[in-house]
């Protein structure tokens, strides 16, 4: 038996068509590709990001002035506001799984500042958040580092 030209383009078609068909069902019915674009507690998350700006503009003072430094073992981050219990958390761009986060205070030198131990570091490129509360306002301040 021998298939003319225009019924093997036309069978062709069909099953390409067919095939789609099949893959767009498949696709709808799968539960891993069912996605929302309103998230459940919108108004929560941005109340959030909203005290998160607030608190980003609270700080802009402080990180304008944001250095670090090293002194062997530790780096140092300031200056901070004197006697204040910040919340530090170290972000890295390129591994999860050193990620890190620490509590301390600042001390009460000429230039206040926070210590970090040097070997939470290694060579990729951090994002440091600095937190701390003072009477009811938030501070935040995202810090890019690189040792």
């Amino acid at each position: 038996m021998k298939i003319s030209w225009r019924v093997f383009i036309l069978l062709s078609f069909g099953l390409f068509i067919s095939f789609i068909g099949y893959m767009v069902v498949q696709i709808f019915q799968d539960p891993a590709y069912q996605h929302e674009l309103v998230t459940p507690n919108y108004y929560h998350k941005e109340q959030s990001l909203n005290e998160l700006i607030q608190a980003k503009k609270n700080a802009q003072l402080w990180h304008n002035n944001l250095t670090h430094t090293f002194d062997g073992t530790y780096v140092l981050l300031g200056p901070l506001p004197k006697g204040k219990r910040i919340t530090i958390s170290g972000y890295c761009r390129s591994e999860v799984a050193l990620d890190f986060t620490i509590e301390t205070e600042t001390t009460y030198t000429d230039v206040p500042h926070v210590k970090i131990p040097i070997y939470y570091f290694g060579n990729q490129g951090w994002e440091i958040h600095l937190d701390w509360k003072h009477k009811d306002s938030l501070f935040n301040i995202t810090y890019p580092f690189r040792l």
